[in-house]
């Protein structure tokens, strides 16, 4: 881990944000305003052309934020990160906190319930937007929905206007802890400021069955967990209201550990499981290689420091599997296995062709890499040494041909290339992680359809013991 991170609060100085714009800024030429440097001369040096559409929405629905065309935007980020996703990326995410998914629908960034049903613009109020809005159904018919705010260098979520308003009338709740001060009948916000109807978060949200969180001294919708509940309140109504199950999800890079510190102090008081992280890595990595590549370059800085053992072969384990899956026809599907009473550390490639799944081919981080072949054994003693160098292609190969597996017609961009990815962009985040595979997860063919059910990104070593943050990073919300 590099000595200047430190781990799970926010870096010593200079902060994320400002590292982050003056990386921007080596790389974006940009239009001075006002003595400062923030627009593109270039607008493709903003919006990768994949993602314009997004872009060109928004500016119709008279949506774009003011400072949209800042390269520090958030807005922009989340055009960027969401507008260009391929349908198998949106099914990916949609697939990890839903379950199966048959139909995927086009995104809406800047979603609003056009309805009013939180009640919100009653006294000209500003209405809950959502960055991005994810929709699927199931096969059943059911409905879904993925609520994304999405964030990039903001330093916390914002805070309640009502705190400081003039015209407050019962301001000494906005210092007193609990739920809307612990009096949502009274709570100014709550009341439009005095206008003839409520807004209606308490309704949807059970605030006052919340158990009981010190984590704030006042209000607790008063500063940094205001716009999550208004996020998690528009969710709930969507549930009650149209029926369709709904989850609220933060995206923002693992880097900016002040966001995420923010995260989970919002997370303690809200409703247990309406709060749930999604790492921009993450996303990133189911996009084409051209926007991958575009936005990994623009927006992700790395910090990494010398790989730890664990992580380079984590890091060879997933390339292996991407390339046996790019370069051979195959329906092996994937498990984590710890044979020799827990002693060994397999991710495991396995069959069911004889009614019950068998272990194929054991990559043990602890060991060697084992090839099973009907009662026959083989052992590449020098597997990961040449996977760790950059030939992972050249161990997949030996697999193959062991196997006796027909290469590929075609070229083929397997799923497991988000797995990789994802261990890459952790890496130059600083951050040292791990996939978990549930072992009595019921499993997609790998070589095809392998989804991020059941499985969990982790982070993984000692350091992270007192972070103030979850060691999961990503867990599927469907088990």
């Amino acid at each position: 881990m590099p000595r200047d991170l430190n781990v799970g609060y926010p870096l010593r100085k200079p902060s994320f944000s400002a590292r982050l714009m003056s990386h921007l800024q080596s790389q974006i030429e940009t239009v001075p305003r006002k003595g400062i440097s923030y627009e593109p001369v270039n607008f493709d040096d903003l919006i990768h052309p994949n993602c314009r559409w997004a872009w060109d929405d928004i500016a119709a629905r008279n949506k774009l934020h003011k400072y949209a065309k800042h390269v520090r935007s958030s807005q922009s980020f989340a055009v960027n990160l969401f507008g260009g996703l391929p349908d198998s990326g949106i099914r990916a995410i949609l697939v990890s906190f839903f379950g199966p998914i048959d139909t995927i629908e086009k995104p809406i960034l800047e979603y609003e319930d056009n309805k009013d049903r939180l009640r919100e613009t009653v006294m000209s109020g500003q209405q809950t937007q959502v960055d991005v809005l994810l929709r699927g159904t199931r096969a059943n018919g059911e409905k879904v929905a993925l609520l994304v705010e999405v964030k990039l260098t903001e330093t916390d979520f914002g805070k309640c206007s009502g705190d400081g308003d003039i015209n407050n009338d019962a301001q000494h709740l906005c210092s007193t802890p609990g739920p809307f001060g612990s009096d949502p009948v009274n709570c100014f916000k709550l009341r439009n400021g005095g206008g003839k109807e409520r807004r209606t978060y308490d309704h949807y949200i059970p605030v006052m069955s919340l158990p009981w969180n010190d984590t704030f001294d006042s209000c607790w919708y008063r500063s940094t967990a205001y716009q999550p509940m208004r996020n998690v309140a528009l969710a709930a109504m969507l549930e009650k209201e149209e029926g369709i199950e709904t989850v609220v999800a933060v995206c923002a890079p693992l880097l900016h550990r002040e966001m995420w510190s923010h995260f989970q102090k919002a997370c303690g008081v809200l409703p247990r499981g309406s709060l749930w992280p999604l790492p921009a890595e993450l996303v990133l990595a189911l996009h084409d290689d051209a926007t991958y590549q575009f936005l990994s370059e623009r927006y992700f800085l790395d910090v990494s420091g010398p790989l730890e053992t664990h992580d380079e072969l984590e890091l060879a384990t997933w390339s292996i599997i991407e390339s046996f899956d790019r370069l051979f026809d195959h329906h092996l599907f994937i498990v984590e296995t710890h044979p020799g009473g827990g002693q060994y550390d397999c991710i495991t490639l396995a069959d069911r062709d004889h009614g019950y799944p068998r272990s194929v081919v054991d990559l043990n981080r602890n060991g060697r890499i084992h090839i099973h072949n009907g009662i026959d054994m083989t052992s590449l003693d020098d597997g990961w040494e040449r996977a760790i160098n950059g030939q992972a292609d050249s161990v997949a190969t030996d697999i193959g041909l062991v196997l006796e597996l027909q290469k590929r017609r075609t070229e083929h961009q397997p799923v497991s290339r988000t797995y990789r990815r994802v261990i890459e962009l952790g890496r130059r985040a600083g951050e040292s992680l791990r996939w978990r595979i549930d072992e009595n997860a019921v499993l997609e063919h790998h070589g095809e359809s392998l989804k991020l059910v059941a499985h969990q990104l982790e982070r993984n070593g000692s350091q992270y013991v007192d972070v103030n943050l979850p060691s999961i990073v990503f867990a599927s919300r469907y088990r």
